[in-house]
């Protein structure tokens, strides 16, 4: 401690302001430009994404052989997750936005998660037929990462 404060004694006191000043803007610089991860963010009305998701099959799947008009319905445990970049300085915290070329901002993504598919269904003309059932499976099985005891094809109801 006395060593401290003899070195302290010996440095001019206008070179001491200019080291701690120094010492205080790099900590200042240091704190602002690292983005920090906090709690994700859900963004509820991405849900359509399961909605998305049966318009995409509903398409497909009737160009599977002896398959007719299909209608698709998938479950999901949750809405999914999207993680924004955040950025702490002033005692404030701002999600950190990306300048796009065209002049629009988006925010800057860490990580996102799509919602966990719980189970399909699809009413299908076609579907009593065993070799169709066994087809439509394994097609949302391969596309969707689904097991297929969470899949069920029922025969459509001809209208």
């Amino acid at each position: 401690m006395a060593d401290l404060k003899q070195l302290l004694r010996d440095i001019p006191k206008k070179n001491l302001i200019y080291i701690l000043g120094a010492v205080g803007i790099a900590l200042i610089f240091i704190s602002s430009i690292s983005p920090e991860k906090t709690e994700p963010t859900v963004i509820e009305e991405d849900f359509d994404y399961c909605r998305t998701l049966e318009e995409k099959l509903e398409k497909i799947l009737p160009e599977i052989a002896s398959v007719g008009k299909v209608s698709v319905m998938i479950t999901a445990k949750n809405y999914g997750r999207v993680t924004l970049a955040k950025d702490k300085a002033e005692g404030r915290e701002q999600t950190v936005i990306l300048n796009q070329k065209g002049g629009g901002e988006d925010a800057m993504i860490i990580e996102e998660t799509y919602p966990s598919i719980l189970g399909v269904i699809i009413a299908a003309e076609g579907g009593s037929n065993d070799k169709v059932k066994t087809e439509l499976t394994e097609a949302v099985s391969a596309l969707l990462g689904v097991d297929a005891h969470r899949i069920k094809i029922f025969e459509r109801k001809i209208k």
